[in-house]
């Protein structure tokens, strides 16, 4: 896995073109956090295209939205899963706040995927990563 990590983007909509990527404003965001009802919508190519030249490295699902997950990879686009009850406790605490994201392995060779907003910090680990 390449280095990943950065600003984090809390996406909550059900289909993302590569129009919307294009009218969105995403001020230096580097990782892309989605829930399952995300789906780049259209051409996914041009979606995936958009989404590397806006920076983003990486995006974080439940792994549910299989459409993408291997095309991304194409573009140098990692795809992390996490279980559903994570990824709504990441939106739940992290959401609407200014968010850096980091991803470190253990030395049993787990993910942990790190969220800080401020004094607030919430670590989250992948087991069989």
């Amino acid at each position: 896995m390449n280095k990943i990590g950065g600003s984090a983007f809390f996406v909550d909509i059900s289909g993302l073109s590569a129009d919307d990527v294009l009218l969105m404003k995403f001020f230096g965001e580097k990782v892309m956090v989605v829930r399952d009802n995300f789906c780049i919508a259209g051409d996914l190519d041009a979606a995936l295209l958009c989404l590397k030249n806006a920076g983003f490295n990486s995006i974080i699902t439940t792994g549910s939205v299989e459409a993408y997950r291997n095309k991304a990879v194409d573009y140098g686009i990692e795809t992390i899963s996490v279980d559903g009850k994570s990824l709504e406790d990441m939106f739940h605490t992290f959401k609407d706040k200014d968010t850096e994201i980091s991803f470190s392995y253990t030395e049993e060779n787990y993910l942990k995927i790190k969220l800080i907003s401020g004094s607030l910090s919430k670590s989250y680990q992948l087991k069989n990563y």
